[in-house]
Protein backbone atom coordinates (compact mmCIF):
# COMPACT_ATOMS: atom_id res chain seq x y z
CA UNK A 1 0.00 0.00 0.00
CA UNK A 2 0.98 3.37 -1.19
CA UNK A 3 2.11 6.71 1.69
CA UNK A 4 -0.01 8.66 -0.86
CA UNK A 5 -3.34 5.83 -0.57
CA UNK A 6 -2.41 5.38 3.20
CA UNK A 7 -2.82 9.04 3.95
CA UNK A 8 -5.90 9.46 1.55
CA UNK A 9 -7.35 6.48 3.57
CA UNK A 10 -6.53 7.61 6.65
CA UNK A 11 -8.03 11.25 6.27
CA UNK A 12 -11.84 9.31 4.78
CA UNK A 13 -12.02 7.18 7.03
CA UNK A 14 -11.54 10.14 9.98
CA UNK A 15 -13.82 12.58 8.40
CA UNK A 16 -16.42 9.89 8.00
CA UNK A 17 -16.42 8.80 11.66
CA UNK A 18 -16.12 12.39 12.67
CA UNK A 19 -19.46 13.35 10.96
CA UNK A 20 -20.50 10.09 12.80
CA UNK A 21 -19.90 11.00 16.16
CA UNK A 22 -21.19 14.72 15.14
CA UNK A 23 -24.39 13.14 14.82
CA UNK A 24 -24.22 9.69 17.51
CA UNK A 25 -25.43 10.49 21.01
CA UNK A 26 -23.29 10.03 23.63
CA UNK A 27 -24.47 6.57 24.45
CA UNK A 28 -25.06 6.03 20.95
CA UNK A 29 -23.91 3.14 19.04
CA UNK A 30 -22.08 2.69 15.50
CA UNK A 31 -21.54 -0.90 13.84
CA UNK A 32 -18.07 -0.46 11.38
CA UNK A 33 -17.67 -3.15 8.93
CA UNK A 34 -14.44 -3.46 7.05
CA UNK A 35 -12.33 -5.27 4.86
CA UNK A 36 -8.84 -6.20 6.23
CA UNK A 37 -7.19 -3.57 3.34
CA UNK A 38 -9.07 -0.27 5.43
CA UNK A 39 -10.06 -1.87 9.16
CA UNK A 40 -6.97 -1.20 10.68
CA UNK A 41 -6.81 2.41 9.53
CA UNK A 42 -10.76 2.47 11.05
CA UNK A 43 -9.40 1.16 14.09
CA UNK A 44 -7.25 3.93 14.30
CA UNK A 45 -9.02 6.59 13.29
CA UNK A 46 -11.53 5.45 16.59
CA UNK A 47 -8.83 5.58 18.93
CA UNK A 48 -7.40 8.85 17.40
CA UNK A 49 -11.31 9.96 18.36
CA UNK A 50 -11.17 8.24 21.90
CA UNK A 51 -14.42 6.24 20.74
Amino acid sequence: MSDQYRTWLMDFNMEWLGLCRDKLKDNGTIWISGTCHNIFSVANCLIEYGI
